[in-house]
């Protein structure tokens, strides 16, 4: 999992291939120049609810940009060469990587990367919301996974 330096030096990197100004790859993404900036001064974190953003407009996996798999595109990447592309059913190996993902984020997160205790406050009740929901959805499509079987052998 990287920290929040290698994601900014990950992402202006990959900025830099693309010949693309701070401007521009936040017109791409979706945000402000200023809020832009701010993530590559390292006076903010980087928003951990735009990595599938960032990702997208770069051309690399969230995956990548996190740190989880070190192949940039879904082609190279063994994990995403499944039957299903859906983001609907991703492997168990990307259920538990997002998990433990998510679980370092908020054990590593720092009051120090934030402006104001507000803007912590925030990202950590974020980062918590993201793991119930992951928790949440990975157990339906476990059941939704038990009830195919289930289902199956019936027929």
């Amino acid at each position: 999992m990287r920290n929040n330096d290698e994601i900014i030096k990950i992402i202006s990197e990959l900025k830099e291939e693309k010949n693309w100004s701070l401007n521009e790859l936040a017109r791409r993404v979706g945000i402000s120049k200023s809020s832009m900036s701010r993530y590559f001064s390292k006076t903010r974190a980087f928003p951990i609810n735009k990595v599938g953003d960032f990702a997208k407009v770069l051309g690399v996996t969230p995956e990548y940009l996190l740190g989880f798999n070190l192949q940039k595109n879904k082609e190279n990447n063994p994990k995403h060469r499944s039957k299903s592309n859906s983001l609907t059913e991703p492997s168990s190996i990307d259920e538990h990587d997002i998990e433990k993902g998510l679980e370092n984020l908020l054990k590593h997160l720092n009051k120090k990367s934030y402006d104001s205790v507000k803007d912590y406050n925030l990202m950590k009740q974020l980062l918590e919301d993201a793991l119930q929901t992951h928790k949440t959805l990975s157990n339906k499509s476990s059941l939704m996974g038990n009830n195919k079987e289930k289902l199956s052998c019936i027929n």
